[in-house]
């Protein structure tokens, strides 16, 4: 079952406090002080617009490639750009798989959302930079399309299939077109070596590089061992719990935990915030919002969870070692037991602000600096 269901008030965070670097952290301006549920609020929507690649990258924790169909509807995709940019959204992204094998879709709904006021985004692996001139020309359409900012995936595993040379032509067309670039790296063990590679053909752009991480899912399962593993304890809080995402059947998760792998495919649904086939998306978005379970993953991470509902059977469970805060957040959704979480929040509710705002000093005690 899902144990997003149960929502409190939440107090939208003073525009005072948006400047604040850590305002995600849920801070009332200087780090220092507790304000439960008065974070800065849902501000971006990601659109896993397809499955379908032409890439079959061994780690991919959506298994995507060029045989996969689903795909999102673009006038549902519409309905959720409306409804992001009156919900006070600021941001608006489009990935896959790769998003841009419906190039005339995106584009339009890259429009839509700029017209509204929202910042598009494009993820993308770089398939459609065979040359510095097609690169150009994709980005000029992306450019002209209201896009400002393109994430280009490039790490050991895409390059298997996408050269360095196609993304230095689309991280330079980028760069040339002035629009803000980032290099998503899925951290690994071979980043020494990818990197050594990736600096004689991408510099000047290795700054721009961003490295992600990926639970232990999809085809990742199989390479999970490449990923570096640390203590429990020293996992922060989640910063992209607020950054919702809709998957082409509808189905609308925080973060990427609701496509990948198991969670998906075989219907785990703990995480699952609703599905806009069966509700409007404008009352999936306030759910999320007053989410207590997504609350408290923006407040104290993974490990606010594990505070305030993990019994001692939990306790005696849970991984002490792990590669990554996806990999504890997913474990954490599989095992808690969601009719436990609707109780604590409707009939214990000042225990669960208790130690919810202990496991946040706790939390404040391990990253001191934002």
């Amino acid at each position: 079952m899902s144990i997003i269901t149960e929502t409190v008030e939440v107090a939208r965070t003073p525009t005072s406090l948006a400047t604040c670097k850590c305002a995600q952290r849920t801070c009332a301006g200087n780090g220092s002080e507790y304000a439960p549920f008065s974070g800065t609020g849902i501000r971006k929507l990601s659109m896993i617009y397809t499955f379908r690649c032409p890439n079959e990258c061994e780690h991919c924790c959506y298994e995507c490639g060029p045989h996969r169909e689903e795909k999102c509807d673009p006038s549902q995709a519409a309905t959720w750009v409306e409804a992001a940019a009156r919900h006070g959204c600021t941001d608006m992204g489009f990935s896959g798989g790769e998003c841009l094998l419906y190039m005339d879709e995106v584009l339009e709904l890259s429009r839509i959302a700029a017209e509204a006021g929202l910042t598009p985004t494009i993820a993308t692996g770089a398939f459609w930079a065979t040359s510095p001139d097609a690169a150009g020309d994709v980005v000029g359409k992306l450019q002209s399309a209201g896009v400002r900012r393109v994430v280009v995936s490039a790490d050991a595993f895409h390059q298997k299939s996408v050269s360095l040379e196609r993304v230095r032509n689309a991280l330079a067309a980028c760069s040339a077109a002035s629009m803000e670039v980032h290099v998503s790296v899925t951290r690994t063990r071979r980043d020494a070596e990818w990197e050594k590679e990736a600096r004689g053909i991408l510099e000047p752009y290795m700054k721009h590089v961003r490295y992600t991480m990926v639970g232990p899912v999809g085809r990742w399962r199989s390479h999970h061992a490449e990923f570096p593993r640390g203590d429990r304890e020293r996992v922060d809080v989640c910063r992209s719990v607020f950054e919702i995402t809709i998957y082409p059947n509808g189905d609308v998760y925080p973060c990427c935990s609701g496509a990948i792998g198991e969670v998906y495919n075989r219907g785990r649904n703990a995480l699952r915030i609703g599905n806009d086939r069966e509700e409007d998306p404008g009352d999936i978005l306030e759910r999320a919002e007053h989410s207590i379970v997504l609350n408290a993953l923006r407040i104290a991470g993974p490990n606010g969870l594990l505070d305030v509902w993990g019994d001692a059977a939990i306790q005696a469970q849970v991984p002490q070692v792990v590669r990554s805060r996806c990999e504890l957040c997913l474990w954490l959704a599989e095992h808690l037991d969601g009719d436990a979480v609707q109780s604590s929040s409707r009939q214990l509710r000042d225990q669960y602000v208790a130690r919810l705002e202990e496991s946040w000093r706790v939390r404040r005690r391990l990253f001191p600096d934002p």
